[in-house]
């Protein structure tokens, strides 16, 4: 990984731009999925047809992440590749660093983490 010029002020940030809702929202992927990334399967019924559309947490939510790093300036020399490639270990680092312990069972992972909500 290329130079990230403060990486605990970056966590931090990290942190609190995700909120409460972001990381659970990345622990649940990481507790049901194995992965900050999964791709999810959406089924749309319609009257007549059910049709089948992935969601790809890369994609969407993970841009939003990477053009966060971006803003922060303190990703040093990092291009698009660098951030396509650590956005997800940033994230897990974040949760890491709020208290989140693995479980397997469903509906822990809001007890186990440990971040104040933005008021």
């Amino acid at each position: 990984m290329k130079k990230i010029k403060d990486k605990k002020l970056l966590l931090e940030k990290l942190k609190n731009w995700l909120g409460y809702d972001g990381l659970s929202f990345f622990c649940m992927c990481l507790e049901e999925y194995g992965t900050i990334s999964p791709v999810f399967v959406n089924e749309i019924k319609c009257k007549r047809n059910t049709f089948v559309m992935p969601h790809s947490v890369h994609f969407n939510e993970g841009m939003f992440v990477r053009n966060f790093l971006r803003s922060t300036n303190l990703c040093l020399d990092w291009n698009d590749h660098d951030y396509d490639n650590h956005w997800s270990k940033l994230v897990e680092e974040a949760i890491k660093t709020c208290g989140f312990k693995s479980s397997k069972l469903k509906g822990s992972i809001i007890k186990t983490l440990r971040f104040k909500p933005r008021t």
